[in-house]
């Protein structure tokens, strides 16, 4: 499964790959975006907790930072499992320029990187 999956316009919708499937809320949420305004962008959680959630995010010099909330259990503390959408979505206005190559960086608030991957954003 790719750690992100970027939809910038609405011939993107449809997943050029069985590998994802869509459910029919998101598709109907996904024919909602105005894709003149903004892109999407979905991200792999797969089983992490919900505190995998996107935190900021920043564009610096033609890169995307996408900063997902640290978590970790304090002493004494535990955490349940339970089962989550593979992925979470979210919308990302485009403010500036755009209209090229844009490189995504998919990392946890510490630093750690869990995705690097470029798309074109129209």
């Amino acid at each position: 499964m790719p750690h992100l999956i970027f939809i910038a316009s609405r011939d993107e919708i449809v997943p050029s790959t069985s590998v994802v499937e869509y459910s029919e809320g998101m598709l109907e949420s996904l024919k909602k975006v105005d894709f003149d305004q903004s892109f999407v962008i979905l991200h792999l959680v797969g089983q992490i907790p919900d505190n995998g959630r996107i935190k900021e995010i920043i564009r610096r010099n033609g890169t995307v930072y996408i900063k997902l909330q640290e978590f970790s259990a304090e002493p004494g503390n535990y955490m349940f499992r339970g089962f989550t959408l593979p992925y979470q979505i979210t919308a990302i206005e485009k403010k500036g320029k755009w209209g090229k190559e844009v490189k995504f960086i998919l990392e946890v608030e510490g630093g750690y990187i869990l995705a690097q991957e470029q798309h074109y954003i129209p």
